[in-house]
């Protein structure tokens, strides 16, 4: 049974705001009972405005509701034959925009507008595509994770950070490897943590633009930094490519992965 119930601009409008509170009380009550959640995109006149947000092109900051970014991999929301390379987003960029989503506390409704036939365009299978082979690599830094800085707190520059539910695993994802602030492979991590430290996977580029590396421990305890930096390691086949075969390598691709055994919740 579905248990999210979605709406776009504002439809249906007749008899809306006298029917509604019937759809919402049956969906919420017999067709997903405890689990249910509708979006925002009905106008109830008493002001009600769904369980989740759904910011459109755009990314939500400084909310306490749940939100999810809805957008085209391209500039529309159904097939546009118009629409080549140019106007679509590489598949590096969308990679980029689930990182920082992510690390704020969103979701990402990412849209594909089929063919006319049902098939997708070539354009857009090679994003799917990509983006699939990153995250089967990466996924444990994405799915059920949780934004890693204090409450409040806005993710910029070149480092993105998240962790698992259950607060033993941190995530630091590097958006740009030739940016500034990863001068010689070495990562900050802002926050002061608690217990064990334990570095399990670093990657870093080559001039040809593929990456490797493996990493070691820089401190435990407790420390108001985290440091690590990279060792060498086999390369990988291209920029979102397939794991390198080591024994101490349990991620690899186009970000960096500090897995944490943290022994306790991070403290500011």
């Amino acid at each position: 049974k579905p248990c999210i119930l979605w709406n776009d601009i504002n439809f249906p409008d007749y008899e809306k705001n006298e029917r509604l509170y019937e759809v919402f009380a049956h969906f919420y009550s017999k067709v997903c009972p405890g689990h249910g959640i509708v979006n925002n995109r009905w106008q109830i006149k008493n002001g009600f405005n769904g369980d989740f947000l759904t910011p459109e092109y755009q990314i939500q900051v400084n909310t306490t509701q749940p939100w999810e970014t809805t957008r085209g991999i391209g500039f529309s929301f159904g097939y546009n034959r118009n629409e080549g390379e140019k106007e679509t987003m590489s598949s590096v960029d969308i990679v980029k925009m689930l990182i920082d989503i992510v690390s704020k506390g969103g979701n990402l409704l990412l849209d594909v507008g089929p063919l006319p036939n049902g098939s997708i365009s070539a354009i857009q299978e090679r994003r799917l595509r990509d983006v699939g082979a990153w995250m089967s690599i990466n996924s444990e830094g994405i799915y059920h994770s949780r934004p890693f800085l204090p409450d409040g707190a806005i993710p910029t520059g070149n480092f993105r950070y998240v962790r698992s539910k259950d607060y033993m695993a941190l995530y630091v994802h590097v958006l740009d490897w030739d940016h500034s602030s990863f001068k010689k492979g070495v990562i900050d991590i802002p926050m002061k943590l608690k217990g064990f430290v334990i570095v399990e996977q670093f990657i870093t580029p080559t001039r040809d633009r593929n990456f490797s590396g493996t990493a070691r421990h820089r401190h435990t305890g407790t420390a108001r930094h985290g440091t690590c930096r990279a060792v060498p390691c086999r390369h990988l086949r291209s920029l979102i490519g397939t794991p390198a075969r080591h024994s101490s390598a349990r991620h690899a691709g186009t970000v960096f992965e500090d897995f944490i055994d943290l022994r306790s919740p991070p403290r500011c």
